[in-house]
């Protein structure tokens, strides 16, 4: 029998006995309950505690699985900390395909069972080279549907930091006119210290037809950092049928600073509209401008040719050609550190009325003699005083040219290598100048260097300086009691332990040029109260209790403000109790004035400051010098 069966035996035989009349169940007398004592502490005594932890804590130092995890958590923790100081430090010695850029120029129409060349410029503008580089082109040759892929592969090499490198590949694509061709661009690479390979990736369409527009852009392939730079883009048709609507768009490269163009651009500073090209017609656009870069690095001009988009007038809707222009950065071949009143930026701010003094520092920094060098510096602008132009050269007045060359300065004459020397000149500036006024200084070096054999090569520098006239800004400030915008009381002249209350005047006024951000601060003494009472009331005027500091925000103030205008003024009314110890006294009411702003058109950071401004009220009505003092 299982155990299962016993109990249900054992449960049966006792339900028998406990329902039977027969049954001869008894109970069992009880044992008494009896309360025993025991001698038992409040509390852990602390030796026992101690004796306790001693016998029962695990020796986990001990344990070799503790151990491991132990010291190997602070293997891993050392190790993160290390990764994060290399990806803090090193960071930027990484490789990002963001900046590797993939720029496809060439026509984007293409006769079929022609060739078309395309240039395929990459600019790596990442902080380390690209290794072992390979351009990978692929595209359909043919029209048919499961043709096979041409695929051409051309090992580059390396692309070091910042620069760029240009391929050309020629393609010959087979279809119907009106169909198009994607041509797949793929870059590999690797980087130091990894044996992986990065892809880069841009696909280019082709229409299968004749493009309707040539492109030509030309210009100098060398240039001096911030040297004149002149490059030209030509234009013209390429079927019988005109073209409409037809634009320029030029992609500048980072340094470039746009001076001018014939002509103008339609928009910005690098879109020109066209309009209609017919059948002979030729299009020219010449751009001047400075580039700013370091000796050795390169600089690509990106010109697009097409049709205006109907949507936006700004942009090419369809493209029709496209060219690069590549220029490297060269040192110039007569170095010059040219300065203006100390100042070596290109825009120099000065006050109106102020003197302008030149410096040319000059250096021969090629390997080869100079010779017949003639350093020109011709002065423009409105507010140049032509008369006090003074000069170690000689000021031609007709052409407002200041020239130094081998009569003038026999040093000029030849340079050798490394040889240098300093020219100077000067000229005052005219006061009370209009709106945005500037002087423009153009800098230009002439020399003859010494080429193959006895041969000599004529070579040319460009240098400019834009001086600006700072606005002039001004803050005055007076106390009014009997005239001014509010009602004061109090006695006068001012009694000790009675309160007077006075209106404070702030007058701002503004010459020629725009300022923002334009501020006033002052300070309120202990014994000044500050009553909230101001007008106009829609400016933005702030009292600091715990500072006692009044900020008045002024925002911008317009060029003539003042002066061919009314003054920007600010009223507001202060309490003033004075004390025994100020009687006789003339008492401060507003300390530490101090206006800021900024001059729109110079950039330049204008500061002003009124150290008090005390209860006298000579400017009032009525004025009685006996109120200038407490009594």
């Amino acid at each position: 029998m299982d155990i299962k069966g016993k109990f249900s035996k054992k449960i049966e035989s006792l339900k028998t006995k406990i329902y039977s009349k027969n049954s001869n169940l008894h109970t069992k007398d009880r044992s008494d309950i009896h309360a025993r004592s025991h001698d038992v502490a409040d509390h852990w005594k602390d030796d026992e505690v101690k004796e306790i932890v001693k016998k029962n804590k695990p020796n986990l130092l001990k344990s070799t699985m503790f151990r491991k995890l132990f010291f190997g958590a602070i293997g891993f923790f050392l190790l993160a900390v290390l990764f994060g100081v290399f990806m803090f430090f090193g960071g930027s010695n990484t490789v990002s395909a963001d900046n590797i850029d993939i720029t496809v120029l060439g026509n984007a129409f293409a006769n079929g069972g022609e060739e078309l060349p395309l240039q395929i410029q990459i600019s790596n503008r990442n902080n380390v080279s690209l290794e072992f580089a390979d351009l990978i082109v692929e595209y359909q040759q043919g029209a048919g549907l499961g043709e096979d892929i041409k695929r051409e592969r051309l090992g580059i090499g390396d692309i070091s930091a910042g620069s760029i490198k240009k391929e050309l590949f020629n393609i010959t694509l087979f279809g119907q006119q009106g169909s198009t061709r994607d041509i797949k661009i793929t870059l590999e690479y690797r980087v130091k210290g990894s044996n992986a390979i990065f892809v880069k990736e841009k696909v280019y369409t082709v229409n299968i037809s004749s493009a309707p527009i040539n492109l030509l852009v030309t210009g100098p392939g060398t240039s001096g950092s911030n040297q004149n730079l002149e490059f030209e883009i030509k234009t013209s048709l390429n079927t019988g049928e005109s073209a409409e609507n037809m634009m320029i768009v030029v992609e500048y490269p980072r340094g470039f600073d746009f001076k001018s163009a014939d002509p103008e651009p339609s928009f910005g500073d690098n879109i020109w509209l066209l309009g209609d090209i017919t059948s002979g017609t030729e299009k020219t656009i010449k751009v001047n401008g400075t580039i700013v870069a370091q000796s050795g690095e390169q600089r690509a001009f990106n010109v697009y040719a097409g049709q205006q988009n109907p949507e936006d007038e700004r942009n090419i809707g369809v493209q029709f050609n496209s060219q690069s222009y590549l220029v490297s950065v060269q040192k110039p071949f007569l170095e010059t550190k040219f300065t203006v009143n100390g100042k070596s930026e290109s825009e120099v701010s000065i006050v109106s009325g102020a003197q302008v003094r030149g410096s040319i520092n000059w250096k021969n920094t090629l390997s080869s003699r100079l010779t017949d060098v003639e350093i020109t510096a011709e002065l423009s602008g409105d507010i140049v005083n032509f008369s006090t132009v003074g000069t170690d050269g000689f000021f031609e007045s007709s052409t407002n040219k200041i020239i130094w060359n081998k009569q003038l300065n026999p040093d000029l004459a030849e340079i050798e290598p490394g040889e240098s020397g300093d020219l100077e000149f000067e000229f005052g500036t005219l006061s009370g100048s209009s709106t945005n006024s500037e002087a423009t200084i153009n800098l230009s070096i002439r020399g003859r260097q010494s080429s193959l054999g006895n041969a000599f090569e004529d070579i040319k520098n460009y240098d400019r300086k834009i001086i600006k006239v700072v606005t002039d800004l001004q803050v005055a400030a007076k106390v009014l009691y009997r005239s001014g915008s509010f009602l004061n009381n109090g006695p006068l002249p001012p009694t000790p332990d009675e309160p007077t209350t006075y209106t404070v005047v702030w007058s701002v006024a503004n010459s020629s040029n725009k300022v923002v951000g334009a501020e006033i601060r002052a300070t309120l003494p202990v014994y000044v109260k500050w009553l909230n009472n101001f007008q106009p009331k829609n400016q933005s005027v702030i009292y600091n209790e715990s500072t006692r500091e009044i900020v008045w925000n002024i925002g911008t103030i317009n060029e003539g403000t003042g002066t061919t205008g009314p003054s920007k003024e600010l009223e507001f009314q202060v309490e003033f109790t004075p004390s025994t110890s100020q009687i006789n006294q003339t008492v401060p009411l507003v300390t530490g004035l101090r206006l800021k702003g900024k001059d729109a058109f110079t950039n330049f950071d204008i500061n002003k400051t009124i150290a008090t401004i005390t209860h006298r009220l000579n400017l009032d009505l009525n004025y009685n010098p006996l109120n200038d003092k407490v009594q």
